[in-house]
């Protein structure tokens, strides 16, 4: 289950959770995801990058970087 606000600041980080899982999944490095929606915050960036590593899309990703190395 993925938080509504940041527990830290307060900042609602739902909906950017599911954009930032979309942007991921469409190729998107996920620092370059996180910077476009705008999560400067580190409290904030924890989120999405935790929800990315329950869905298994983190480990996903970095196994298709490490491939066209």
């Amino acid at each position: 289950m993925t938080p509504l606000k940041c527990w830290s600041c307060g900042k609602a980080v739902h909906e950017e959770i599911v954009k930032f899982k979309a942007l991921v999944q469409s190729g998107m490095k996920p620092n370059e995801a996180l910077d476009q929606l705008k999560l400067r915050r580190v409290c904030c960036r924890r989120f999405p990058i935790i929800a990315l590593q329950e869905a298994h899309l983190l480990h996903q990703h970095v196994t298709k970087t490490d491939e066209h190395r």
